[in-house]
């Protein structure tokens, strides 16, 4: 069975293309491109890729919310996509590849 991290990427995917598509589409239809004259009626080609262009922005929106829920995901699980936060780089600095702390120079 998926998990809802497995579906929130099959949503990115689909989403980046139905993006694409309807706006193109829309696009196309609210410049009145050749290819569309005989497939729309001249007073419907504007509201139409106005319609398209809409649609295409609830699939970016449904793209930006499925990302968020796979960062978040990631975030709590742990996983930082391979950065090093700058407190863990501090800290292994300071202490050294074994965890031990470093010998100190004595002060005088």
């Amino acid at each position: 069975m998926a998990s809802l991290v497995d579906l929130a990427h099959l949503c990115c995917i689909l989403s980046v293309f139905g993006f694409v598509l309807l706006t193109l589409w829309g696009l196309l239809l609210v410049t009145h491109s050749p290819p569309f004259a005989l497939e729309v009626a001249p007073e419907h080609r504007t509201s139409g890729g106005i319609s398209c262009i809409l649609a295409g922005l609830g699939y970016l929106a449904c793209l930006v919310l499925s990302w968020r829920y796979i960062r978040r995901s990631r975030q709590r699980r742990g996983w930082n996509g391979g950065r090093d936060d700058e407190r863990e780089v501090e800290l292994r600095s300071l202490l050294g590849s074994g965890g031990r702390e470093r010998p100190r120079m004595p002060s005088l």
